[in-house]
């Protein structure tokens, strides 16, 4: 086997390092998710979980710049599926976090008077995932049904789905890669 170009090696290494940071992610994203079911979610935590995400994001452009680099044609395959890979993931992110502003701003609304904003925003996400966690799952039924008003995790909601979509892309594409 031939020894890889220095370029290979730095893509690979830069690679392997979005797919540790990915996991990682994955990983304190489900936190934020066992806070809200726990009734222990702040808009402070809200905001440090959109936060890493962004930061995961920013760092990762850089590596999916690579495929417009004049020698990526020249980098092993793998090494090219690798790039690929991780664009198509952060290309996907991308599209969640379009929401993530909007998300922000509903967890600073107040669960009894914007009790109607925040069931239309968390039915409108709800339908972009498969199925919530268990405790997403039953305040968003209780919301439905009208039995939520008042419940201060209720402004949380849509930020939380929208976790959870982040969670559920970020999964998706951990198995891609595998």
């Amino acid at each position: 086997m031939s020894e890889d170009s220095k370029e290979a090696r730095i893509v690979r290494k830069a690679v392997g390092e979005a797919e540790a940071g990915l996991k990682g992610l994955e990983k304190e994203l489900r936190g934020v998710v066992k806070q809200f079911e726990k009734g222990a979610m702040t808009p402070a935590k809200g905001k440090a979980a959109a936060q890493k995400v962004t930061a995961f994001m920013k760092k990762q452009s850089q590596v999916t710049k690579l495929q417009n680099a004049p020698f990526f044609g020249e980098l092993p395959l793998d090494v090219q599926d690798g790039v690929t890979w991780l664009d198509s993931v952060v290309n996907e992110l991308n599209n969640v976090l379009g929401r993530l502003a909007s998300a922000l701003k509903l967890m600073q609304k107040k669960p009894d008077k914007d009790y109607g904003i925040l069931v239309k925003a968390s039915k409108e996400l709800e339908s972009y995932i498969s199925q919530p966690p268990k405790g997403v799952g039953t305040l968003l039924k209780a919301a439905k049904a009208g039995k939520a008003a008042g419940d201060p995790m209720m402004a949380f909601l849509p930020f939380i789905i929208l976790m959870w979509m982040i969670i559920d892309t970020v999964a998706r594409g951990l198995n891609r890669k595998k």
